[in-house]
């Protein structure tokens, strides 16, 4: 008798609290007591995440226990859904219909299956947007190559695992968001400049803010303790220190026809006098035309022939008709010195690119507004302070400016490899306010 009044007591709450009259009791919109043993037909979004927390949480329910703090606790998940846009996401993408249908729904004692069953959905659908607010939304379809996340993947998990059960009996999901949110001023600043225009009709910054958010949590939830981030919009890189930019400068980038990639990897070594090994498309789009018709501008242009051995061709050696773009077995390289095309030093990384950041010998370049000149490498205004923020011992600047020619590459490793993160921002905080940049490689069309 005890349990049964206690219940009715719970049911007549719960009425009050769904409907906020008594009067709409009868709503079949509001209660849904639902008796069915089948497995909803719902796909998982990372059903391995759900078990786990099911496991810690010793497979007791969490949204669905009768008590009227769990239906406080999923009519605020579904107000944080409400209003992901301010964050830059799409409520839909989270199967947002599931949440709004059954958040209302209270279960019996013999609907036990039917409520772990839609309890494991909830919890489902809490991660994925959890995750998405942590690490970015989209991020596989906006970097080309990404070799940092996977080394975060199951540290990115846990930590979302801990805040959903630091909620304990807590019915505010904001607390939950709020924890995964970046706490710095750049990051409030584009939100709440994107919650000010979401309904304006500048369809084209509200993209760009969507998505500069989203790269926004995903580069500085590594908390990583040094790091480049590499802004194609801007043409800008910023060397950052904990949560401290202290480097910043402008970059030449790729043309629109020979886009520089987007990716996230690691500055491994720097080389000092690099070579320039001329990708095999540019050697025959550019410079074979030149060499068949003057082979002398190899020497002149300081660049060398090696053969699939390695060994230097001379060019007066080579019959230059023999050769088109269709055929060409050799491949040329520029020789070391302060006339190469990537200057005196390059920061190597491990992309599966042939980009790199690097020197340049045409400084004039970085006096435009506009600085998308490059085949997709990375041109950088001061190459110089970034390696002493990254190296050991600081360069000898001297010898490197002296114009010194045909040097023997040196390559100094990192004391550690320092992510690199080369983004599409379009939106960005500088000195305290929002600056737009032009979408150059029509990306967000």
């Amino acid at each position: 008798m005890d349990e049964i009044l206690k219940f009715l007591t719970y049911f007549f709450l719960s009425l009050i609290e769904l409907s906020g009259n008594p009067a709409n009791s009868n709503n079949k919109n509001t209660l849904n007591f639902n008796v069915s043993k089948e497995e909803p037909k719902y796909l998982y979004f990372n059903e391995n995440l759900v078990n786990r927390f099911y496991t810690l949480n010793h497979q007791e329910l969490y949204w669905f226990p009768l008590n009227r703090e769990s239906i406080l606790r999923r009519k605020s998940f579904k107000s944080q859904l409400d209003s992901s846009r301010q964050l830059g996401l799409d409520k839909d993408k989270y199967n947002y219909q599931v949440i709004a249908q059954h958040c209302d729904d209270l279960f019996l004692r013999e609907d036990s299956i039917r409520a772990m069953q839609m309890d494991r959905i909830f919890t489902d659908i809490a991660f994925k947007f959890g995750l998405d607010i942590y690490r970015g939304a989209e991020m596989a379809n906006w970097m080309n190559s990404d070799e940092i996340s996977p080394d975060f993947k199951m540290s990115e998990e846990s930590h979302v695992i801990y805040e959903l059960m630091e909620m304990g009996k807590g019915i505010d999901m904001n607390r939950y968001i709020s924890s995964l949110e970046p706490e710095d001023s750049s990051y409030r600043i584009l939100k709440s400049c994107l919650k000010k225009i979401l309904d304006s009709s500048d369809l084209a910054r509200v993209i760009k803010l969507s998505t500069s958010l989203n790269q926004y949590r995903w580069i500085h939830h590594f908390s990583l303790d040094k790091f480049i981030i590499v802004n194609i919009p801007s043409a800008t890189l910023t060397y950052w220190e904990s949560d401290t930019g202290k480097l910043k400068m402008k970059v030449v980038l790729g043309k629109p026809s020979t886009r520089t990639p987007r990716f996230a990897a690691y500055c491994d070594k720097v080389i000092l006098f690099p070579y320039w090994n001329v990708p095999h498309k540019i050697a025959v789009d550019e410079y074979l035309p030149i060499f068949r018709k003057s082979p002398e501008m190899v020497s002149s242009m300081n660049m060398q022939i090696l053969d699939k051995q390695g060994k230097i061709i001379p060019e007066d050696s080579i019959n230059w008709s023999l050769y088109s773009k269709s055929y060409f077995p050799y491949r040329i390289r520029q020789s070391t010195g302060c006339d190469n095309a990537l200057g005196v030093i390059k920061f190597n990384l491990t992309s599966p690119f042939d980009v790199y950041l690097h020197d340049t010998n045409m400084k004039s370049a970085f006096k435009s507004d506009y600085r998308f000149y490059s085949h997709g490498c990375i041109r950088l205004e001061k190459p110089f302070e970034l390696a002493n923020y990254l190296l050991t011992n600081p360069l000898d600047t001297a010898m490197l400016n002296s114009g010194l020619k045909v040097q023997n590459p040196k390559t100094v490793a990192l004391p550690k490899p320092v992510p690199v993160f080369v983004v599409y921002m379009s939106a960005e905080v500088v000195d305290g306010d929002i600056k737009f940049y032009p979408d150059v490689y029509k990306l967000l069309d």
